[in-house]
């Protein structure tokens, strides 16, 4: 059976938090510093999907990666960009997962309007530097010795690209709800395309 990319919802919660987990317990690349509870999880993927996608690759019948979008709390004026965040289960390294949940939220994020998606990335970690590189991100900045996890400081590098080039005012992006379900699930299956199990 081919890899697929829908919404969470959250029953998946449990799935998605034995991806999770492992980053949280032994990575810097999330700065989380307990695993969540299965509740605490499953209202956190209800409040994101209130109006922004949050997206699950399954594969060979279990959830294989995550993806989704938050939004930026600095105020009305920022409200047109996004951050990303994507975790992909060791399993399923090296597999297109990680490329094919970007493509998918880049698709929404630019049906709801959005204008220009941020990353925020461990600088330690250069892979995923690479990653969101390859992607046509650009380097931004860096906050030097921004989070402290495992008995050492990290810095965190910005990373950002454009989704819109219009200098035109701003309008109120789309909530996920609003956006046409035959769009989504389109762009779904299209990105899925990428994917390459082993």
């Amino acid at each position: 059976m081919p890899a697929a990319i829908r919404f969470a919802c959250p029953d998946d919660a449990e799935a998605i938090l034995s991806i999770y987990a492992p980053y949280v317990v032994s990575s810097p690349v999330t700065f989380e510093a307990t695993v969540p509870r299965v509740y605490d999880f499953k209202r956190r993927i209800a409040a994101i999907s209130a109006s922004l996608p949050f997206l699950v690759c399954v594969a060979d019948g279990k959830i294989a990666g995550f993806a989704y979008a938050v939004s930026q709390k600095f105020g009305t004026a920022f409200s047109q960009n996004i951050c990303l965040y994507v975790y992909i289960s060791n399993e399923y390294q090296r597999c297109n997962i990680a490329s094919a949940l970007y493509l998918a939220l880049l698709s929404l994020l630019k049906a709801q309007e959005y204008r220009r998606v941020l990353a925020f990335v461990t600088s330690s970690n250069q892979v995923c530097e690479a990653f969101h590189s390859a992607f046509g991100f650009e380097k931004v900045g860096t906050l030097k010795k921004a989070g402290y996890k495992l008995g050492k400081w990290h810095s965190v590098s910005i990373f950002e690209k454009s989704l819109s080039d219009s200098d035109a005012p701003p309008v109120p992006p789309k909530s996920i709800s609003e956006l046409d379900p035959a769009f989504c699930e389109r762009n779904f299956k299209k990105c899925a395309k990428i994917i390459r199990l082993r």
